[in-house]
């Protein structure tokens, strides 16, 4: 090393790591999870149900957001866990329906920020509810990433129409189109295309060129004819 002056010298320069051995530098894998709340499997005859959603931010931090109805009783608990045995608590959340709850995925336990995001990552965050009549959970659900985007893509161009499409049509396309004027109640000119397709332009047309005006007429309501029994 150069010193003061142009002399020269030694130095020891020691860096340290304070990262903990556990610690990866994990991060959240997307920037929207949604859980579907659940009956949990002592709840028998509860119609309780809900959602929950937790948001990430750029910076990292989250929020937590739960609504539910329909418990058989007062509330009593609400809770994030980890692991699907083990059910450590790793987030208090308020009673009723949450909005906006902060979570840094602090340390909690044995579970450090890296463990807490990778089982979130991992569908391992649960959240639970618990009520008078269920305090051991009514409702509970795991988190999973969301799919989709916040940025709109536009969809392909549709592929381009042939020049001869609607002058000459396929005999389903006709017949299709025909069905759907008559249900409309307009007036159908049938073109020999439309002719070939089905009976109601076949028994339109008379003319040479085939394009005979058809108008719709009401279709006859069904009677309902007693069946004949047989003589024993």
């Amino acid at each position: 090393m150069s010193g003061v002056g142009a002399t020269t010298g030694t130095a020891l320069v020691e860096v340290y790591d304070l990262t903990p051995t556990n610690q990866t530098g994990a991060v959240p894998s997307s920037s929207l999870y949604v859980a579907q709340l659940r009956l949990a499997s002592s709840a028998t005859g509860s119609s309780a149900s809900g959602y929950a959603t937790i948001l990430v931010a750029p910076d990292g931090s989250a929020t937590v957001n739960v609504t539910f109805t329909n418990l058989t009783s007062v509330q009593s608990a609400a809770h994030l866990q980890i692991g699907a045995t083990s059910r450590d608590y790793v987030l208090n959340l308020p009673l009723g329906q949450v909005a906006g709850r902060p979570w840094t995925f602090t340390p909690s336990g044995a579970s450090s920020t890296n463990d807490l995001i990778n089982a979130l990552n991992g569908g391992n965050i649960f959240v639970g509810l618990g009520s008078a009549k269920f305090p051991g959970g009514e409702l509970r659900g795991n988190f999973v990433p969301a799919t989709g985007s916040q940025t709109f893509v536009a969809p392909a161009a549709p592929p381009a129409l042939s020049v001869t499409a609607l002058a000459n049509p396929t005999a389903t396309d006709a017949a299709q189109s025909v069905k759907r004027s008559v249900k409309r109640g307009q007036a159908v000119r049938c073109s020999e295309q439309q002719t070939r397709a089905g009976p109601l332009c076949r028994q339109a047309s008379r003319t040479s060129n085939g394009l005979t005006p058809l108008t719709p007429f009401p279709i006859p309501a069904r009677r309902l004819v007693p069946s004949a029994r047989w003589p024993h």
